[in-house]
């Protein structure tokens, strides 16, 4: 891995499109900046397409984006795209405006990619043996079994935290039949993959923004005092979490607003959608990883260079 390198990456999510410049010194990734954009592209999709309107909203993110990256004399700046663009038809045109706009070149990832990255990124972090990785996005949600340290097996959904808050969700907090609507389409899709059930490992690590705010309320409401990353909660701790903030009422809405800002009407939808899949897998305890597929991208990307 080539040192002492400073690159960024930006990542267009389905909720939100992420600038993030790190620096290499000797193997080891240093942050210098994160900053993030809420586009909730996912939001203009109408018809399996993207919109105009959803094409502007992008590209003015992206434009904000480049020029911030442009201060800090980057070496190389890499972007890509999840879900957000690759379940459109016309995801064709909307690089090609991305690229008139911007000029920027994004590429699209698949989701077994996805998967796979968000493991390395996983794995830079932490020293995993057997466990499930889970990276909840806004628009698909990537599960990968990890034996040995190795992936074993992985899939890709199409359930996210905004998709299902669109789909399900009339208010800011999910009702009870909205709730109980969530966990059967859940559970209809993650069903279908097999090896899931009852897999055998007694933990799970969560990449990306559900799983963070779900921690993030976690960690404020039983005033815990462990790091965020690496951030341990019990799956039956779910549940009552998220009934609390209901219960609360505007209180809670207030909670989430001060703790997760702009994730408000997905927080609770991704953490039943995260609980679930821990019940499938018969999983009692899931930790954060603020480690992903960002930082798989950048070490494929960086080992590519040598």
């Amino acid at each position: 891995m080539k040192s002492d390198l400073k690159c960024g990456i930006i990542d267009i999510g389905s909720n939100t499109i992420r600038l993030v410049v790190y620096r290499i010194i000797d193997g080891r990734i240093e942050y210098l900046l994160n900053k993030k954009m809420f586009a909730r592209a996912v939001m203009h999709r109408d018809r399996g397409r993207m919109k105009i309107d959803g094409v502007k909203v992008i590209i003015d993110a992206l434009a904000v984006l480049k020029e911030l990256a442009a201060h800090h004399e980057l070496k190389y700046l890499w972007c890509f795209a999840t879900a957000c663009l690759r379940d459109i038809s016309n995801s064709g045109d909307v690089l090609a405006s991305i690229r008139e706009g911007t000029g920027l070149d994004v590429k699209i990832i698949s989701g077994d990619k996805e998967a796979e990255l968000g493991v390395e990124g996983l794995k830079y972090a932490f020293d995993i043996k057997d466990i499930i990785s889970i990276d909840l996005g806004g628009g698909s949600c990537e599960i990968s079994l990890i034996q040995g340290g190795e992936i074993i097996h992985e899939a890709s959904v199409n359930i996210g935290s905004i998709s299902t808050t669109r789909e399900f969700v009339s208010g800011v907090f999910p009702k009870k039949k909205e709730i109980d609507r969530i966990k059967h389409d859940v559970d209809t899709h993650i069903d279908q993959i097999d090896w899931l059930k009852g897999c055998g490992v007694d933990a799970a690590y969560a990449i990306g923004g559900s799983a963070r705010a779900m921690c993030n309320i976690h960690k404020v409401v039983s005033a815990s005092a462990q790091e965020i990353n690496g951030y341990r909660m019990f799956t039956d701790d779910i549940l009552p979490l998220y009934t609390h903030l209901i219960d609360m009422g505007l209180d809670g809405v207030r909670l989430a607003d001060q703790y997760c800002p702009g994730r408000i009407f997905t927080l609770i939808p991704g953490m039943i959608i995260l609980k679930r899949i821990l019940i499938r897998a018969s999983v009692p305890v899931i930790r954060l990883s603020r480690f992903g597929v960002r930082e798989g991208y950048l070490l494929e990307r960086i080992n590519a260079l040598d």
